[in-house]
This record gives C-alpha cells, structure tokens and sequence, in this order.
C-alpha cells in the first residue's frame, strides 16, 4: 500500500502467488505423518529417532510401554530400562555401532510397565544427509518375549525327551509310510551298530540271516495293522564288532484324519544287555534349534477398497510381485490357509475392527513359511477406515518350534506307552510334582489321583524302603547323573512286583537342587528271567542242588572264613554205590529218583551251615565250616552214610543203596581249596577201593598211591606207544585126554628192566580209555598169532582173551571181534572170551548181555573167570551165555592143607555140571591137585604142572614136543 504526502492511501499493491502446491504438500504431509502413527499402533513397537546436531531424541511409546519419562529415552538415559544383566553389553554394542557408523540389531531384557521385564530386539541404522555424513538414528524396538520363551520352552521339553529316552534305554523308528523314509534315533544306530561309513545301510542289512525272511514277513503283515502294538523280536549283526544282538523292535501305527496309517514309530530295546537308550529325537532338535533365527518384517498398507497396496518386503519375501491388488495376494497363501485368512479379514473390514491371522505364507524359496499378520485400520480426520496397514512378521520359528513339541510329547508319550514307561517331575523348591498316567497304572492307582509321595511309599515294599531318598537327600554331586535304583511294590492283593527307576537331579543356578526327573518301570519278568539264568548256572536241575560251580566257589568261601576265623573247612565228597547197575537195570527213571532221594537225604542229614551240590553223575559234595575237633567231619560222613543205607521204593520196587565218602579238612589237609578238593577226591577213590560203603580221611600216603597210579598210567601209555604190549600163553590140557586142546593169552609188556606183567599194570585197568586201547592191542596180536599158527598148520585149538567191562561196554565190542576174526581167516570157535564176575555183577549193562550173546551165537566160547570169589548168584549164570567156568587158583593152591578148599571146588564142578557148564582149574602146580580135580570131574586145567606161559614163537614147538598123558592114567 502506498500513502501520498499527508499519509493517506492513494494505492495499493497486491501480490497473488499460487501456493497449490504448497497446501497439498502440507496435506501429504499430515496424510503421512497420520499414516506412520498409524503404523506404529499396527506394530505394537517403539520406533525412536535422535537428531546428532540438536541431541533432541523422539520416542514413540516409550512411556506406554516401560512407564518411564520421555526424557529417560535420552542419550544413556534409556539404559535406566535395561535389564542390568544386559546394560554393559547394551551399552558397548551401540557405542560400536556409533563408533563405525553401522546399522545394529541387539536383543536385551526392557522394563514394561504391565509385565515387568521382557525381552526386546532393538533395530537402528544411521541417517544421512546428502554428503553421506550421519545426522541422527533411527531404530524400532519389537517385543520377542514369546519367541523367546518358546525357544526356552522348546529347550527345556527337548531337555525332558531326551532324559525319558536315556532313563527307558530305549531306540525308536519312525517310518513314513507315504514317503518310505525311515528315521533312527542315535540310540537305535548304535545300538545296531552302524556306523559312520553306514550311513546307506538300513536295517535288512544288518539281520541275522536266519531270522531275515520273518522279520520282513511280519514287517508286511504289520503294514495293515491300524490298531494295537506289534512286537517282532529278532537277532542282528553289528557291523562295527561283528556281535550278534538280540534285539526288540515294538511299535504302532500313527493314524491321519481318515483313520489311516500314515506312520509307524516305535522303540528298538536291545535286551541282550539293557543298554541306556539316547534321546531318539536330538538330532531333530538341533535341526529346529539351528531353524531358529531372526523374525522377518514385511510392511503393507492398501487403500479401504484395497484396489491399491504397498507391500515393502514382499517380493524379498515371497518372489511375488509387491503391486498385486485386490485378492490376488491371497494365492501366495497356502490352500489349506486361504479360506480361513479370507473369513477372518472379510469380518474384520466389515466391523472395521484390527484383527490378526496366522498361516502360511509362500517364499522366495519355494516352501512355505508360517507368518504372523498383524492388521490395523487406518483412520481418516472423521473416524471413517480411510485404508489398512499391517506388519507380516515371520514366525515359521517358533511356529515350527510348536509342532516340534508337540511332536516331541507325543512321541514321548507313546514310547512310553509302548515301554510300559512311568514318568514324574519333581519341583524341589515349590514340591510341585507330576506322574504320568502310565505311573499311576504303575501304582494302580486312579489316574485321577493327585500325586502324593506319600502314596509311592506306602506301595513300596517295607525292606526296600530304606534304600530309598527322600526329595532332599540326593546330593549336589548327583548332579546330572544318572541314578537307577531297584525296589519291589506290594499291593494289597498280596502281589508283588519289581520296579527300576531311573532318575537325574537337577541344580538352579544357585547350585541347589531343584528339579528331579525319572521313570518307572516294571522289570518283574526281566528280574524272573535273571533268577531263572542263575538257578540255571548255579542249581542242578534234577535234584534243586547247588552245582559244581557253586559249589567250587562255596568251597573257597569257606577256605576264607576259615582263615578269618581260625577255624576248619572239611569238603566230602559222597558217591552212591552201584548206581550204574541201577540205571541199566532198571532204566534212568529209576535212576533218577535214587539222585533225588540221595539229595533229599543229604540235605536232610547235612548241617545246617553245610552247602549240598550234585557235582555230576552220582557225585555228591558237601563242605561245612567247622570247629577244630577231629571227629566232627568223619561223625558228619557216618550220618551221610546211615542215611544213604536206607532203602527207597521205585515202581512197587524196593531198591537198595548204599554210598561212599571221601573227605579232607582244611588247614589239616592242604593249603588251599583246589588241593582241599582234590585230596577229598582221592579218599573217596581209597573208600571205594577199600571195598565201598565206608568213609575215608585224606592221609598224605593217599598222594604216594595217587603217584603210583599215575606213573602206571604213563608206563602203560608208553608201552602201548612202543608197541611194547603182546600176549603170552599157557596151554589149557583136557584132564580126560591129556592133550593140549588150547591156551589162554596172558598180557605182558616189555620195558628196559624186561618183561612186565599184568600185576604192573592193574591201576591201567581202571582206565576205561587205556582199558580198552589195551584189549584192542591184544586182540589184534593174538588174532596175528593165531592166523600164523593157522597157516602153519599148528594144532593149538582155541585161544582164550580176557575182557574186561570197558571193552564190553563199546557198543561195537562183539561186532569188533567178529570182524577181526572173519579178516584173518579164523572160525569163531578158535577164540574164547573171558570175563570176571565182577562185569556181571557191577556192569550187567544192555551194552555187556548184548556183546556177550552176541559172540556166544556167532560160535565164541564165553567162560566165566575167578568164579567162586565173587558174588556171582546162579541168576547170573543163568542170565548170560556163560559155557566154562574157570576155578579160582586160590582154591586150586589151596586144596591140598584146606580141606574146606576141596569142598568148594567139589561144589563149584557138581553145580556146573548140574547147569550143563563145563570147568576150568587154573594154578595147577602139583600132581596131587591135578589128580584130585581129575577125580571129581574137571574138564581142563592150567598152570606151571604143564608150563609156563611162552612166547607166541615158541607155541609150534611146545606142541610138537607135548606128550599125551590122561591125568587119571
């Protein structure tokens, strides 16, 4: 305006300008300032900046959430907030940021007004200006308190699997059956010993062939099993150690919303050993774990039709376009999502009301991944919804950490099931606890029962109380360790049950016992199968005895306390008297009841510190702790044999009994328990050789016997491997003819001091494998000799051979003979066997009469030797195909001062003649006899009269210059 001299307006001066521009900049300027409020009520965030020139810092909701001033959010002011566990490293992480100007992501512990500390990840980059120097920050703190505690979570469950696994011993399998992968746990791979370079082996690779077809027929038949456990158990070969392993595959179908299988897991239990299983989903775990990371943002806002939309992170994201409008975002949804997500935002516009959804999202890399879709409307000036903004955070972590756990509790929880397994958690600060449903089965008890430790014990059996702790005795040095106790439970219908429970202690981080975590499992059948293997190792079966092994170590027991206590061990050894003759003759029922009445009656008659064990055969042993008096063991050996005396009934069948002991004492006898041992078994052999039915001390003289009879043994292995054993012979004259009609063969052996005869080599006899080594070498001389003879035209007759009861005992002793003879040429009459009436009398075995008839009806002569000094009854001479009976030289030498001698060989000859037998007279060295046996009609006589047993050369000769002379002429 402009005024002229007296200052009045003349003129005035207007200047338009177009400020258009101007005001919709402005009103974008609210539009956005309104919008990014907005957006940071969608987030539930604080987004704060901080200018570096001014040092003025803006905090949007810092005082909503912490409560603190807006002020403290000012340079290290903020910090007041922090968690101070987490301040110093806060504090040095932005410093460095600062320092190199680089954006910074750090997670920390923030007060919140309404729930005390949370965890927070605080994200701030640097702002600059057009000369790329940083002005200020910026940065948004976002809430990860529940991502967190899943992670949290998830550990601690893993934590809680992984234990009930190791407590269970357990392997497991889970099988798709869709897919038909196969996963094992660790615990199973090892457990069937695969590994590393195994990694394509599977499990029909490691099957004991023996046991591959079934496994695989069961496998296909347990395919169409939607109910119920199956149970396979087969043998494998670990490719590691090349072991056999017995192992236990349970499992059951997992079922689809159909009711389908579409899934078989279960649990692999190698019960060879009961090892520890490992926790069968670890490595599953470490994947989820290694899964975890850093939630991903993405931000959109659309208009209210939502024909526009900004999405920024969303191709990064997804690889799909950002600027795809109306629902056509919808199709990177999954399928199974889509409608849901659709529903939820269609109600949500409709009231205008903010709402969320949870789905899964597709991503740039070809999956899905589940996303968190928070939305809120976006307000015009007047309250109308103007458009929508939301945050997309990605949560397939903790989503996927969720499924994790609850695939982890439900296989826990059927392998539990299907281990029988009982689980309970103990809170040792709160005394909180918690028993699974298969624990209150354990207990029998509803499952509805509120756990009460009080309950446990009154089900535990009174003697195993004790042993068990109470929640504050396990000691801090328990402290991860695995402790597994054994108890039985007793329940008022009077049964009881074996239980093993196995438990870890856990400590705070105070280092006090906290938490205790176990199992519970019925162990009765494996504690049955156990007390079965011992008796197995260590009891007789037929008699309930201890058996030798026990009783070796019983014996060294007692040698210990003796020497602790100064006192005496004595060990007898008992043999039952005739017992082979029972058991052939009436057969091994009968033989078997006699063993058990003999341990009947040696328990009964033993002390009662004494242990009773069958040691083989009809070979007892007992050994007792006793004072030092020395008739206490023989006293205790007359009482075993008083009680053995006693007949027993069998089959309406009296039979009579009778045994013999040997014993030792220590210290007495010998300084330890294998010589205590040996020295009782060789006073039985002297009580048993003594005549039997009698008890016998231990004397050192007994070892110089023992020596003897060793040193017998080895000469008589010697000569048989020197070939140094042959027959000599002396003729049998007929008293009727006077002429030699043939000769019995004589053993001989040859050593550096001469000829040896058969008196050197008794104790060889009683040898059953020299025995008969011995006979086979005579029958193959004397066979040679006769064969020579035979050629020759040698006029000897027959040749008798004795036998003992070894050889006759050969099941092909007869069929031996025959052979010989049919292989050299010989008729069966040529060769007479002989044998001793102790043979019948002991070892009238099925194996003797059958050899002994056998050669009788083939045409061989059976003559019965040293008759009259035996026990012989006529029952035996009429039992086995006897045709001679030889007279005892003792009578023979004896007839001529003993008058009582010639009664009984008169009686001997009348019997024989009576029962058609014809005699034999050996030993016959005077005329006088000779005469005499001629006169009460023996057929035959042997003995120096006639001549000296001689060599098989000299036979030929001795026969040409024989002259005929009847004994009666």
């Amino acid at each position: 305006m402009h005024n002229d001299d007296t200052d009045k307006p003349r003129r005035l001066l207007v200047i338009s300008r177009d400020v258009t521009a101007q005001r919709q900049a402005e009103s974008a300027s609210r539009r956005s300032e309104r919008l990014y409020r907005t957006l940071i009520e969608a987030t539930s965030q604080i987004v704060w900046s901080r200018d570096l020139e001014s040092g003025q810092c803006d905090s949007r909701g810092w005082s909503e959430f912490t409560g603190y001033p807006q002020d403290v959010s000012a340079p290290e002011g903020w910090l007041e907030a922090v968690h101070p566990d987490d301040r110093e490293r806060t504090h040095q992480t932005n410093r460095a940021a600062v320092r190199h100007g680089r954006s910074l992501t750090v997670e920390y512990r923030l007060w919140f007004k309404a729930g005390g500390w949370r965890w927070v990840e605080d994200h701030a980059v640097p702002v600059k200006d057009e000369g790329d120097v940083i002005t200020g920050w910026v940065g948004v703190v976002t809430d990860v308190h529940e991502r967190k505690a899943a992670e949290q979570n998830l550990c601690d469950e893993g934590s809680r699997l992984r234990l009930a696994l190791e407590s269970a011993a357990l392997g497991t399998w889970d099988v798709d059956l869709r897919t038909g992968e196969c996963h094992f746990s660790m615990e199973a791979r090892r457990m069937l010993g695969f590994r590393e370079q195994d990694a394509s082996c599977g499990l029909l690779d490691i099957l004991h062939p023996d046991d591959r077809d079934l496994v695989v027929e069961q496998y296909r038949a347990n395919l169409s099993q939607t109910v119920g456990m199956s149970m396979t158990t087969f043998r494998i070969v670990r490719p590691d150690t090349g072991d056999t392993r017995w192992i236990a595959s349970r499992g059951r179908a997992v079922l689809d919303g159909e009711g389908s299988a579409v899934r078989r897991i279960g649990t692999f239990e190698d019960f060879t050993e009961r090892k520890r299983t490992q926790d069968a989903l670890r490595s599953t775990l470490r994947r989820h774990q290694a899964l975890l990371d850093a939630t991903s943002v993405i931000v959109w806002h659309s208009d209210a039709a939502q024909t526009s939309c900004e999405r920024q992170g969303w191709a990064e994201f997804t690889g799909r376009l950002a600027t795809e409008v109306g629902d056509g975002w919808l199709d990177a949804i999954h399928p199974a999502d889509r409608a849901g997500v659709r529903a939820r935002r269609d109600r949500a516009h409709a009231a205008g009301e903010p709402y969320l959804n949870e789905y899964r999202l597709s991503h740039v890399d070809g999956g899905h991944r589940w996303v968190r879709d928070d939305v809120v409307p976006l307000l015009s000036d007047d309250r109308l919804v103007d458009g929508w903004v939301g945050i997309i955070s990605d949560i397939h972590e903790r989503r996927t950490a969720e499924q994790a756990l609850r695939a982890s509790e439900e296989r826990l929880r059927l392998a539990s099931e299907v281990a029988g397994l009982g689980t309970y958690d103990v809170d040792l600060v709160t005394g909180r606890r918690e028993w699974s449903p298969e624990f209150h089965d354990l207990l029998r008890i509803p499952r509805t029962t509120a756990p009460d430790r009080r309950l446990f014990l009154d089900a535990v059996h009174p003697d195993d109380r004790v042993h068990l702790l109470d929640d504050g005795q396990m000691s801090e040095e328990t402290h991860g360790s695995l402790r597994i106790s054994t108890y039985r439970l007793r329940f008022g219908s009077g049964e009881v049950r074996w239980m093993e429970e196995r438990e870890r202690l856990f400590l705070d981080a105070e280092s006090r016992p906290a938490r205790r975590v176990g199992t519970m499992q019925d162990i009765t059948d494996r504690k049955r199968v156990e007390h079965e293997l011992w008796l197995a190792a260590h009891a007789d079966a037929l008699t309930g005895l201890a058996n030798r092994t026990l009783f070796q170590a019983r014996v060294e027991e007692a040698v210990a306390e003796a020497d602790v206590r100064g006192t005496e061990a004595c060990v007898l050894i008992v043999d039952i008297d005739r017992f082979k003759e029972v058991n052939d003759t009436l057969g091994h029922d009968a033989g078997d009841t006699v063993l058990r009445a003999m341990a009947d009656r040696l328990r009964r008659c033993c002390p009662s510190n004494a242990t009773v064990a069958r040691l083989g055969g009809d070979e007892f042993g007992v050994v007792i702790s006793c004072e030092r008096y020395r008739a206490a063991p023989n006293v205790v050996g007359e009482n075993i044999l008083q009680a053995l005396r006693q007949p027993l009934m069998h089959g309406g069948r009296e039979i009579e009994s009778s045994g013999s002991v040997g014993f030792s004492v220590y210290p007495r006898h010998d300084a330890d328990a294998t010589a205590l041992l040996k020295n009782a078994d060789m006073a039985l052999y002297m009580a048993k050789k003594a005549g039997r039915n009698r008890v016998a001390s231990f004397d050192t003289t007994m070892r110089d016997d023992l020596r003897r009879r060793v040193d017998v043994l080895r000469s008589a292995k010697e000569a048989l491997n020197r070939d140094a054993v042959l027959p000599f012979y002396q003729p049998k004259v007929s008293l009727q003819t006077g002429k030699v009609v043939g000769f019995e063969a004589l053993l001989r052996w040859r050593d550096a001091s001469g000829l040896r005869s058969p008196s050197d080599l008794q104790e060889a006899f009683a040898d059953p494998d020299l025995a008969c080594r011995l006979g086979s070498r005579m029958l193959s001389r004397v066979v040679a000799d006769m064969r020579v003879w035979t050629e020759r035209g040698v006029p000897f007759g027959h040749v008798a051979l004795n036998a003992g009861a070894p050889e006759l005992h050969r099941a092909d002793f007869a069929d031996g003979i025959l052979q010989a003879l049919a292989h050299a040429g010989l008729r069966t009459d040529q060769l007479e066997i002989e044998v001793t009436e102790g043979v019948l009398l002991d070892d009238a075995t099925v194996a003797v009469t059958r050899a002994l008839k056998v050669l009788s009806g083939a045409g061989v002569a059976i003559s019965l030797d040293d008759f009259g000094t035996g026990y012989a009854s006529l029952t035996h001479l009429k039992r086995f195909p006897v045709s001679w009976l030889k007279i005892d030289r003792s009578f023979v030498s004896n007839m001529e001062a003993d008058k009582d001698a010639q009664v009984i060989v008169r009686a001997v000859i009348g019997l024989a003649h009576n029962l058609g037998l014809k005699t034999v007279a050996e030993g016959v060295e005077t005329r006088s006899q000779l005469d005499f046996l001629a006169d009460v009609g023996c057929k035959l006589a042997q003995g120096y009269l006639f001549a000296k047993p001689m060599a098989a050369a000299e036979v030929p000769t001795f026969l040409a210059g024989w002259r005929a002379s009847p004994a009666a002429t």
